[in-house]
């Protein structure tokens, strides 16, 4: 029996890979054969071009349309609140469609417990199901050839947000024969030293703070520094980024040297105490100049 013209199905998907999969079809084919009318909205994070989320819209709008010409498909961003979320997708519908009986298809998982609108739901089940997440993780494992794969990467190199990468440097201190020092490190293949410091890492760090005591410990070995108070946050002119539209953001740090064995370790070569005056600014490397002359405005304005 043919469908009412009003009956509307919709999808609420992401479809965050690189062809639609024979689950996929199964999900999109059950709906249009249900529904004379279907609308797919495609989730858009707010956050785009990373692991769980790579493809923008238009791409993944040009890889449905290519086997389904006659569905709409419509971009719906992320919101922090499942309510106000659930409102604006009921409104877009209505926008596109008035009238009709509406279902809106989802998973069971990512859709259903989050919606909160007023249509009737369906879980989509598909019989061969394939994993979105292990998709990307096994294309993300392969390089290939191919002129359209390089094209691909220097693509999304291009489209994303500037990034800033967080940072710390840590200044510690320690009265030596009654003189205020300052405990600075050197790379190997530099001439100048410069503040000890690293990276945030996410999957180690839950503050700034954090990372500041894990880089002194493992670049001073077994290191500890105490009371660390803020100095600054200033871009650093890394050589790595010139010409990067990407930049480093540190934040400098001080505190006394508590204890520790001040062995150079990661990266490091040497490690060494330096009276704090304004010579440091003479043998200090060029990319840690500016912080070295907020150090030295900070202890100046404690004096």
């Amino acid at each position: 029996m043919e469908q009412e013209k009003n009956n509307i199905g919709v999808i609420v998907a992401r479809f965050q890979v690189d062809k639609l999969t024979i689950g996929h079809k199964q999900i999109i084919d059950q709906v249009v054969n249900s529904h004379n009318k279907v609308i797919i909205f495609l989730g858009v994070a707010r956050v785009q071009f990373t692991a769980n989320n790579p493809l923008e819209f238009t791409v993944r709008k040009m890889m449905i349309e290519k086997d389904y010409p006659n569905v709409q498909i419509i971009p719906l961003s992320d919101l922090g609140n499942d309510d106000k979320w659930s409102k604006v997708l009921d409104e877009r519908i209505r926008e596109v469609y008035p009238h009709g009986e509406v279902v809106l298809y989802g998973s069971r998982d990512s859709f259903i417990p989050h919606y909160k609108g007023k249509f009737s739901t369906a879980e989509l089940a598909p019989t061969h199901v394939i994993s979105g997440t292990v998709t990307r993780k096994q294309i993300s494992d392969e390089v290939l050839a191919s002129e359209d794969f390089r094209k691909g990467i220097i693509y999304a190199c291009n489209n994303g947000y500037p990034k800033g990468y967080p940072t710390v440097d840590i200044a510690p201190t320690q009265d030596i024969s009654g003189v205020p020092h300052v405990l600075l490190c050197k790379k190997p293949i530099e001439d100048n030293f410069r503040f000890i410091g690293g990276f945030f890492d996410p999957e180690q760090d839950n503050s700034l703070i954090n990372t500041a005591h894990r880089e002194f410990l493992e670049e001073s070995t077994n290191g500890e520094v105490k009371d660390l108070e803020h100095i600054c946050n200033i871009v650093v002119d890394d050589w790595r980024y010139r010409g990067e539209k990407d930049k480093i953001l540190t934040t400098l740090y001080t505190g006394e040297y508590k204890k520790g064995d001040l062995i150079p370790n990661d990266d490091i070569s040497e490690l060494k105490w330096f009276p704090i005056d304004d010579k440091l600014t003479d043998l200090i490397h060029p990319v840690h100049l500016n912080i070295c002359i907020d150090f030295l405005n900070y202890i100046n304005s404690k004096k």
